[in-house]
């Protein structure tokens, strides 16, 4: 069987978002669910990248103080001060150990590559049992290995915060990181204006997501997906399961365990197609039957259950959306936004202009829009992130041309 029954991470990482910098004092580096094990590796890139941030935006003298036995709580600070410490402590030694998992063919974020050259200046002691023991608990540290020990990692921790904190903060360093934000926010308004585009073409659209993965053996390269993809929008047109298929986004990712990915959206003409679940379903098992013969697997998005969980959440912006519906339509932006996320931000070094992010182009202009009369201006409001703004619905008038995938961005 090659989907899941469980809501996988992804979805997971979209849900939880919003509350993520509220949860973050909670979360026990290296410790996972039993469902989070399963497909743990965006959750893995989205801490490495927060954790970043919050070292790039707040600087830490001296992130572990002095300590006697009694005093270690009173010496961190206040409890919000306090749990930001700790949540950087805990998140070295696997921050440390996810960029020793990461292939080297690939160009990583901006605050990614920093940290990967960071570590391997000082691996030799990031590798050192008594520095995972210390990060985990430095009172209990303290008690069990004495002030000596104690006081050599804590120079050490506060020494490697402080300096990485300066190189994040470098202005070339920060330059490329508000360059990447600026590159982020213009993809997700472009694909906002090409959904725009579908929904002024269609009045209601069945919306289909998709994730495209292979079996965990395989040491399939950015490449090999990319071919992939490309033989399956060749098929598209001849296979019936892609028939009235009106636009698409897809987003090449690379993540700690699942490797390299794709996760994709499918716009069908909601007054030819129905059954989401189970077209979804079928287009899957095409990818692991014939695209990728039986060595891909994919996650359905659109499974029932998996439909209900994000329904109760109010997260639900997949299946059939009418035009007008705009819980709905917010909810497709936010995925949206999702897939232009920086945490799995790659790039190939033989091939660094290779796009990532693809869509297919809108038919140009020949006759008046079709579908239910609705206002040209309505705003569609965007989800909370980078940059947010209402985006617009331009009222894009009917494109008489058959859909052909093509890339764009």
């Amino acid at each position: 069987m090659a989907s899941y029954k469980k809501l996988n991470e992804e979805d997971r990482d979209i849900c939880e978002s919003a509350i993520f910098d509220a949860l973050i004092a909670d979360r026990k580096t290296g410790q996972t669910s039993q469902n989070e094990s399963a497909h743990s590796n965006a959750s893995k890139m989205r801490s490495l990248e927060s954790l970043l941030e919050r070292v790039t935006e707040e600087s830490y003298p001296e992130l572990v103080p002095k300590l006697t036995e009694t005093q270690h709580n009173q010496i961190m600070g206040s409890d919000r001060d306090r749990s930001h410490r700790r949540y950087i402590l805990e998140s070295l030694p696997s921050s440390f150990y996810i960029v020793k998992e990461l292939p080297n063919k690939y160009y990583y974020s901006e605050t990614v590559e920093v940290f990967i050259s960071h570590c391997k200046v000082h691996s030799t002691l990031l590798i050192d049992s008594s520095f995972h023991f210390f990060c985990q608990n430095p009172a209990k540290y303290f008690n069990v290995f004495g002030e000596p020990s104690y006081e050599r990692i804590r120079e050490f921790v506060n020494k490697f915060i402080r300096e990485l904190h300066q190189r994040l903060r470098n202005p070339k360093t920060r330059k490329k990181i508000l360059d990447r934000r600026r590159a982020i926010e213009k993809n997700y308004q472009e694909l906002i204006e090409y959904v725009d585009g579908l929904f002024a073409r269609n009045a209601r659209l069945l919306v289909l997501r998709i994730d495209l993965a292979y079996k965990k053996y395989l040491n399939v390269s950015v490449e090999d997906l990319a071919k992939d993809l490309d033989h399956l929008h060749a098929n598209m047109r001849h296979n019936r399961q892609f028939h009235h298929l009106v636009g698409y986004i897809e987003k090449i990712e690379y993540g700690v365990e699942k490797g390299v990915h794709a996760h994709l959206i499918l716009f069908f003409d909601g007054s030819k197609r129905k059954n989401d679940s189970y077209l979804a379903k079928e287009i899957g098992e095409y990818w692991h039957s014939q695209i990728t013969k039986e060595q891909g697997n994919y996650w359905n998005c659109n499974d029932p259950e998996n439909k209900k969980q994000l329904k109760n959440i109010g997260r639900l912006g997949i299946g059939e959306i009418h035009a007008e519906d705009k819980e709905k339509r917010d909810n497709l932006n936010y995925i949206i936004r999702y897939f232009c996320k920086k945490e799995q931000f790659i790039k190939l070094k033989t091939k660094p202009k290779m796009k990532l992010i693809r869509k297919g182009q809108c038919p140009k202009q020949i006759g008046p829009k079709r579908g239910a009369p609705r206002a040209s201006q309505r705003i569609v409001q965007s989800p909370h992130a980078i940059g947010d703004r209402p985006a617009f619905s331009n009222g894009f008038p009917y494109w008489g041309l058959p859909f052909v995938p093509q890339l764009s961005l």
